[in-house]
């Protein structure tokens, strides 16, 4: 979705590499290797001082993440408390709640 919408503006890119950790791509892109493709939650917890940075703002460009939990921890209290905390965190900067 991302070159797809990166295309509709007249650049032509090729995906050459994928990588794992936001470190990494924002690592790759100060070290001159191209340039990379990031989620507002990845890029708020990276330092991309130095770096040029354009919001795509697409509608249909978005990551969706869900948390899945096994109801077997809900029967020990440590379980039953990092559910909790969990449950009341609030989302990452740059994050949308469903």
């Amino acid at each position: 979705m991302a070159l797809a919408t990166i295309s509709a503006q007249g650049f032509d890119l090729q995906r050459r590499v994928g990588v794992d950790a936001p470190a990494t791509l924002v690592d790759m892109v100060r070290g001159g290797v191209g340039v990379g493709v990031q989620n507002a939650v990845a890029i708020e917890q990276s330092d991309i001082s130095g770096l040029s940075v354009l919001d795509l703002n697409d509608p249909r460009m978005y990551l969706e993440v869900a948390a899945y939990w096994s109801d077997m921890l809900l029967a020990t209290e440590i379980g039953r408390t990092l559910h909790g905390v969990l449950m009341e965190a609030p989302p990452p900067p740059g994050a949308v709640p469903a």
